[in-house]
């Protein structure tokens, strides 16, 4: 039966995070990470809230039913389309709306490129 620490370990994986990255992310060690993903130790609050600001759906964590923010990536096209999703979660702020602003400019190229 999976457990909070097998759906762990499937969200970091979702994330494209190796064990270390994650752990130093959520503020852990890496055995301590390991430890929770085997299910031999319990993560504590300031560990999840770190895991939610990475992508981590808590819902799905927890009870094993996906929150309907995390069903997004189940309904991309292909695994690019959800590799380039994964990235936009973790630009900061002020970053993402260059981000915005460079996929809006290179689908408008592209539209009319399409018309001429």
């Amino acid at each position: 039966m999976e457990g909070v620490g097998d759906r762990l370990k499937s969200e970091r994986l979702r994330l494209g995070l190796s064990q270390e990255s994650f752990a130093e992310q959520c503020g852990v060690k890496k055995l301590t990470q390991y430890n929770y993903e085997k299910s031999e130790r319990h993560p504590d609050a300031g560990y999840l809230i770190a895991a939610k600001a990475l992508g981590v759906d808590l819902n799905y964590v927890m009870t094993g039913e996906r929150s309907d923010e995390a069903s997004a990536l189940d309904v991309v096209r292909d695994e690019e389309e959800a590799e380039v999703l994964t990235f936009f979660r973790h630009i900061p702020g002020e970053t993402r709306e260059v981000a915005k602003r460079t996929l809006a400019a290179m689908t408008e190229k592209k539209a009319a490129r399409s018309r001429a």
